[in-house]
């Protein structure tokens, strides 16, 4: 069964290293959505608020996580979607990098949810 379509989303920074998917910035958040729209008032917030480390991003994470510039970019992942917990971690984990770490906000009421140590 094939993932199915929701609005998923995902923030990440990047540590000292000076990895970032923003060009020469260290720290950088950013924001991921599928609807143009959405990120078109992103980037008109970014720019109203002058917030230079935001790097609002249009496409899907199935699509961007296969990306070089995005792949094992980020420290934190954070996932909205409506997909099982396993689905959402699919989408998550090829963005993070070694030890990062994702949240999984989901609209089922904490069904399926998978057990931390």
């Amino acid at each position: 069964m094939g993932p199915r379509k929701s609005d998923r989303k995902c923030c990440g920074g990047s540590k000292q290293d000076g990895r970032s998917p923003t060009s020469g910035v260290k720290s950088a958040i950013a924001l991921l959505d599928s609807i143009q729209k959405k990120v078109t008032c992103l980037q008109q917030l970014q720019t109203t608020l002058q917030l230079e480390t935001l790097r609002p991003l249009v496409g899907r994470s199935e699509q961007v996580c296969q990306l070089p510039p995005h792949r094992g970019a980020y420290d934190l992942a954070l996932v909205r979607a409506v997909g099982t917990a396993s689905v959402c971690a699919e989408y998550a984990l090829p963005l993070l990098r070694e030890r990062g770490g994702a949240i999984l906000y989901r609209g089922d009421n904490g069904r399926g949810k998978i057990p931390l140590p």
